[in-house]
């Protein structure tokens, strides 16, 4: 995702141009009292944004992962000729089986949960069973370790993956390693 991509999906409010970065940083740290809103329009001054290469995909992106399975998105991104359909269907067949359907019903649920904080507190809780689980050490092994690209995921295939096996990742952990909880709470 880059700056005009962020903007389109929402994560970013202003277009900094690139040669304005060393300026904003120096402006930002040292404000002399001016309110940082100021300065970031300052160093915007109207730049257009530049073309977003995510929105010329979006009817793509939108109909391959607006399926209800990662077997189906899968599927759909076979069937799909294209080069980012073809490369992001091959990443993501060497992602864990079982992070990817994982990720995909913390999507799902995502507009549930009514906030960001309450979103990245279930990130955090997929990311720690994840880890638990072995898979996220996998794939550092695969990649940085051995570096021999073969992670071997457990369970390996998305078939095997069961909905109890996803769920589980999603409870609450102890207490004192909730996010935002501390043991006085």
């Amino acid at each position: 995702m880059n700056g005009s991509d962020a903007i389109q999906a929402g994560f970013a409010d202003v277009h900094i141009p690139h040669q304005q970065r060393t300026a904003l940083v120096a402006a930002l740290t040292d404000t002399n009292g001016e309110p940082v809103a100021d300065i970031i329009d300052e160093a915007a001054d109207g730049a257009p944004v530049p073309a977003s290469p995510l929105m010329s995909l979006k009817s793509e992106i939108d109909r391959c992962f607006g399926k209800p399975t990662i077997e189906a998105i899968l599927s759909e991104l076979q069937t799909t000729t294209t080069d980012w359909a073809m490369k992001t269907r091959a990443d993501l067949l060497q992602k864990s089986p079982l992070a990817l359907k994982a990720s995909l019903a913390a999507m799902r649920r995502a507009p549930a949960l009514g906030s960001l904080e309450a979103a990245l507190d279930v990130e955090f809780r997929l990311c720690t069973h994840l880890f638990e689980a072995g898979e996220f050490p996998e794939g550092v092994r695969a990649l940085l370790v051995d570096k021999d690209k073969a992670p071997k995921w457990q369970p390996p295939r998305l078939e095997d993956v069961t909905d109890e096996m996803v769920e589980a990742l999603f409870a609450h952990l102890l207490p004192s390693e909730e996010p935002g909880l501390t043991p006085e709470r």
